[in-house]
């Protein structure tokens, strides 16, 4: 009698012809859930119930359809997505074993492309609904979580660069949603984007979007992996810690704080408008602050320039983006407003005679951030 196929690849497998990794050769010896003479670790159908364990809902427990233990159930009655499962096709493999490359026994490596249910719970990958993608019990978004897709690959390795597993690399810009825990990339709730346990503003992150490239690298454009590159004008938080660029004191998350770093944005540019602590500090003019600044310029930085409109409003230029403040003086100083909507604005207090300013932000109402510098006239022409 001629075998069956499955018979044949029983034969196979018993006798080492059958390809595979060693730690699926480990665990196939003495597992065999069904008794039909395929180790579990290279069986198609471990419990023999008639669905293939990439369709099956529970890889390794059903009622044999065939073979020496036909009308009995094998296995447990966990389905694959439990969190009491811990080896979905039971072979002898943890799921969060980095030996294991397979967890749901269907023959698709963890790690492949064409691989989008890593658990076979029937959720995919990069389903919002899918809170535990290899299916270890950990939630993806759990600071004890390191291998995310379980595909044995630490998840802030350089060489892991599909966090969660779902086919589309980390600094694709189609990637929304890094480490696959539900929270898209540039949510105001995402605070750990390549779920490697770290706080995206967290000193010690030094790879936000777990892409394999530094925070502070010129050949990183895009810090937080949210699709905007670092310096386009809509790109308003760009190290994705939550914080608006304009109330965050290290906009790149590079652990420097942006008066002492000469990158703030990390767009690989050093910035044009230097530390505002370079503009040394003096009287500027005669000490007072005109009644009538109109065509008048301030610097409030090396290359920040605002320049006067009218008696009471102002525009400062930097790069593409220009600002209109409101100037109001008062002896030797003078008070200059940014409103941006309502709750939003920031207020400069210039000092005349030392030539100092301070700069408040305020948003939603609230004081964000103080920072002091110098203002001077123009350099002669």
């Amino acid at each position: 009698m001629k075998p069956t196929n499955k018979k044949l690849l029983g034969l196979l497998a018993a006798g080492g012809i059958l390809a595979g990794s060693a730690g699926m050769a480990s665990a196939a010896t003495g597992r065999d859930l069904d008794g039909d003479g395929i180790p579990n670790a290279v069986d198609s159908d471990i419990d023999n119930d008639g669905l293939p364990n990439g369709s099956d809902p529970n890889v390794d427990g059903g009622f044999c359809r065939r073979g020496p233990k036909r009308g009995q159930y094998v296995g447990d009655r966990l389905l694959n997505g439990s969190r009491s499962e811990r080896d979905i096709d039971d072979d002898g493999l943890a799921d969060n074993s980095p030996s294991e490359s397979d967890i749901d026994g269907d023959r698709l490596a963890d790690d492949s492309p064409s691989e989008s249910d890593i658990d076979g719970d029937g959720l995919t990958d990069d389903s919002p609904s899918e809170s535990d993608i290899d299916g270890d019990g950990l939630d993806d978004d759990s600071p004890s979580e390191s291998d995310i897709d379980g595909d044995g690959k630490n998840d802030d390795s350089a060489t892991e660069l599909d966090i969660d597993g779902d086919g589309a690399t980390d600094d694709n810009p189609s990637e929304s949603d890094i480490d696959g825990d539900g929270d898209e990339d540039d949510s105001f709730s995402e605070d750990d984007i390549d779920g490697d346990g770290k706080d995206d503003d967290a000193i010690n992150e030094d790879d936000i979007d777990g892409d394999g490239r530094k925070d502070d690298s010129p050949s990183e454009d895009d810090i937080d992996g949210d699709g905007l590159n670092d310096d386009d004008p809509s790109e308003s938080d760009g190290d994705g810690d939550g914080d608006d660029d304009s109330i965050d004191d290290d906009d790149d998350g590079d652990g420097r704080h942006d008066d002492d770093d000469e990158d703030d944005d990390g767009d690989g540019k050093k910035d044009d408008d230097g530390d505002d602590d370079d503009l040394p500090g003096g009287i500027v003019g005669d000490g007072s602050a005109p009644a009538d600044v109109n065509g008048l310029s301030y610097r409030l930085g090396v290359d920040e320039t605002v320049t006067f409109t009218s008696a009471t409003t102002a525009t400062k230029v930097e790069e593409s983006e220009s600002e209109d403040y409101t100037y109001t003086p008062n002896g030797t100083a003078a008070t200059l407003t940014l409103t941006e909507e309502p709750g939003d604005y920031d207020v400069y207090e210039l000092n005349f005679t030392t030539g100092a300013y301070t700069r408040a932000k305020y948003r939603d109402g609230i004081l964000r951030q103080n920072k002091a510098g110098f203002f001077a006239l123009p350099p002669a022409p």
